[in-house]
């Protein structure tokens, strides 16, 4: 394009210029203040698109403008991105939505460099000028347009157009001189502003990221919680690749918008580690991978059919950051953002967050992982001491949950057993502490307890057999146990306690504990255990539950137990699994402390 600034005065040459460049005085009153106006209003404006549009307001007002056109220059230089386009039709609105590439043949473009405005007083002399304006429709005659500099350094543009033909004069040319640079001086002081907002939504983002890392202990809950801090902050989608053979696969994903689509896409296969996709890419090198643009043909063919559909039903280039997420050098996956928001490359701040988020992850995931690994060993070494399966009671039902509430083994137990004389033994315990002594205790009262009834031992012998067991293999621990016998035909048990939460029984509507003669727990000197006797009527049962079910930091034992005894009564007519359920859902869903719950009823004829 060849296009220069105009020499001033400049005159089109039309009827009514004025050769000696004289102010017109009604005129220049006018924009003289607006130029006051201006300066008052953009002092309350931080937001760069708000100071656009002040500032396209004022002009159309006070200068008569039928159209206003502000973009400013992007930071990588490669474009400017139009903030406000009032006045002009439609098909430039429609090419306006767009970067224009710093290397097109338009005015805008040529203000960037200029020393000074480019004037037009008619079309005509616009499109001689302009050749690519030539035969494109335009609202305006005479046009203006200048550079928003800041100490020299151009930030963008204006253009400013009015309906006929007019002849600009020094004065009101320099006038619009001063208002473009009132204009780069609020847009310059929004972006600061925007810099400063930026970088500390960017430190809450970190930090809201880094209270998340440190409570989460679940993995999947983990990288839920980290795509749903990104959406729609950082990108309008984030996904968590993680590897699943030779292949990575989504462990989670959010879409704004699109809820249904990212459930669909949840858990499907991404791409082959070893292929060329970004997220793959960034797995193998352990390097930040962007892609841009992701058009529809390059997501369809890089990013899998199944993840095209977004892919243009947003406005704008699309843009993909893939950061790999690591724990000691090692790729645990890769947290990928994409949007169409950036035009380009990512932002600093964007990056900077998505790294910021993806090292805190990358600890957090190794944390997971490992509590993870501890808690199902720790599970199944508990489980080993629990019944397998629980026996079959004629006429009664049988039912019991153990939940761990952490990663180490606990020593919670429960125990159903059948007995050479017909007889049941129905138990529940809690040996203190936690780890391989409380295991290895657990595992020595249970079996000391069943060895006992085997021999025909009666509840409170074989309470008394395990206070002496406690006492000469641990002399140092303590343990609480609830032990009965219970007789399926005489439809009786008889029951011994030892420091233990007392057995709850219910039926018909009701509930309440079995109040008996208060034991020690095993470890503490005790006389012989004393017994009690219950009679089990149609539809009546009892529950057994370890202290983890009814005991809470927040709350004292009595409270616990009170709700207890309260839900059991509101639910006598379930059976042993759904009443088991019930407790289950109540008070073990968040437990401080190992949770057994055991129950058996006695079914209706």
């Amino acid at each position: 394009m060849r296009c220069r600034p105009y020499a001033l005065p400049v005159v089109g040459g039309g009827s009514g210029s004025i050769g000696d460049g004289a102010p017109r005085p009604s005129t220049l009153v006018d924009w003289v203040g607006l130029v006051r106006d201006l300066a008052e209003r953009l002092t309350t404006v931080s937001d760069a698109h708000e100071v656009a549009q002040t500032v396209s307001a004022g002009i159309q007002h006070g200068l008569g403008a039928s159209a206003v056109v502000v973009g400013v220059l992007r930071a990588d230089g490669q474009g400017v991105t139009t903030l406000v386009a009032e006045g002009v039709r439609d098909v430039t609105t429609e090419w306006l939505t767009a970067p224009l590439p710093t290397e097109e043949s338009v005015a805008a473009i040529a203000a960037l460099a200029a020393d000074g405005p480019f004037v037009w007083s008619t079309r005509a002399a616009r499109d001689r000028d302009v050749p690519m304006y030539a035969g494109r429709p335009s609202s305006a005659e005479a046009w203006a347009v200048l550079p928003l500099l800041i100490a020299g350094r151009p930030i963008g543009t204006i253009s400013i157009g009015w309906p006929t033909p007019r002849d600009f004069d020094t004065a009101e040319v320099a006038i619009l001189e001063v208002i473009a640079h009132q204009c780069a001086l609020a847009l310059d002081r929004a972006r600061l502003d925007a810099v400063r907002r930026a970088e500390r939504d960017t430190l809450e983002l970190l930090n809201e990221g880094t209270q998340l890392m440190v409570s989460a202990l679940e993995p999947e809950r983990l990288l839920e919680e980290l795509v749903h801090l990104a959406v729609p902050r950082l990108a309008p989608w984030c996904a968590v690749c993680e590897a699943d053979g030779d292949d990575l696969r989504r462990a989670a994903i959010e879409i704004q918008g699109h809820r249904a689509l990212a459930r669909t896409l949840k858990g499907r296969v991404v791409a082959s580690i070893r292929g060329p996709h970004p997220a793959a890419v960034a797995f193998r090198t352990g390097t930040v991978q962007v892609v841009c643009p992701v058009d529809e043909e390059v997501a369809r063919s890089g990013f899998t059919p199944i993840d095209a559909p977004p892919v243009g039903t947003r406005k704008g280039p699309w843009t993909e950051l893939s950061v790999p997420i690591k724990s000691a050098g090692d790729v645990l996956g890769v947290l990928t953002l994409v949007s169409d928001r950036w035009h380009g490359q990512p932002p600093d701040d964007v990056r900077f967050a998505a790294e910021g988020l993806a090292a805190r992850a990358g600890v957090a995931l190794a944390n997971a992982w490992r509590f993870e690994e501890a808690r199902r060993t720790a599970t199944t070494l508990s489980g080993a001491f629990l019944p397998a399966r629980l026996p079959a009671i004629a006429g009664y039902e049988v039912a019991a949950q153990y939940l761990p509430a952490g990663a180490t083994v606990a020593g919670d137990w429960y125990d159903v057993a059948a007995l050479p004389s017909g007889a049941y033994l129905v138990g529940i315990g809690d040996a203190g502490g936690h780890g391989i002594e409380a295991a290895s205790l657990m595992g020595q009262l249970r079996n000391g307890a069943r060895s006992l009834a085997m021999v025909g031992k009666t509840p409170g012998e074989i309470v008394s057999g395990l206070r002496l067991l406690t006492a000469h293999e641990h002399p140092d621990a303590f343990a609480t146990v609830s032990y009965g016998l219970l007789d399926p035909v005489a439809h009786t048990a008889a029951w011994a306690v030892a420091g233990h939460i007392p057995v709850l029984r219910f039926g018909r509507g009701s509930a309440s504990y079995v109040e008996g003669h208060v034991e020690l727990p095993l470890g503490w000197p005790s006389p012989p255990s004393g017994e009690h006797v219950l009679a089990l009527g149609e539809g009546e049962g009892v529950v057994l539950v370890t202290d983890g079910v009814v005991e809470r930091r927040s709350s004292g034992l009595d409270e616990g137990m009170a709700q207890l005894r309260d839900l059991v009564a509101t639910h006598t007519s379930l059976g042993a699994a759904e009443l088991t359920d019930a407790i289950v859902d109540r008070f073990c869903q968040s437990p401080e402390d190992d949770c057994c719950v055991l129950v058996l009823t006695r079914r209706c004829a």
